[in-house]
């Protein structure tokens, strides 16, 4: 079974995207130099916004997850695993860690990416307050 979903969010001037374990996507909309797994603010869901037919693949112990960022003609992948522990309850967050760590912030474990690792030209397009993230997320199992 596979399922697809999409999201948009914005870039941000702060965005440093250094961080070498999370990536995350967040419906916040300013974004400190702190925050440097940070990829794109003023998103249009977070995780508890996203359906119930993704979440429940999200969520099985054999399920693969796959994030997708589309930036002025730049594409990157991130590629993980679900788990029984996701509680997917995040109001505000969406993020994607290399580690086994879940919170309810956590979309995917054990992610092939973090921030530092994307494609540097997705990056510095996303330092632009202007530029969109068309974000698809797709969960099988």
């Amino acid at each position: 079974m596979r399922v697809t979903e999409s999201l948009m969010a914005y870039g941000h001037r702060n965005l440093k995207c250094t961080h070498e374990t999370t990536l995350e996507i967040t419906k916040a909309l300013n974004l400190t130099p702190k925050g440097d797994c940070i990829v794109a603010v003023n998103a249009n869901k977070s995780l508890c916004d996203l359906g119930k037919s993704l979440r429940a693949i999200v969520t099985r112990p054999s399920s693969t997850v796959t994030m997708t960022l589309e930036v002025s003609g730049f594409t990157d992948t991130v590629e993980g695993f679900g788990d029984p522990r996701l509680s997917l309850a995040s109001p505000e967050d969406i993020v994607c860690r290399k580690s086994n760590f879940v919170s309810e912030r956590t979309l995917m474990i054990k992610a092939n990416k973090a921030a530092a690792d994307l494609d540097r030209r997705i990056v510095q397009a996303l330092k632009d307050p202007e530029k969109v993230a068309h974000i698809t997320i797709v969960a099988e199992c």
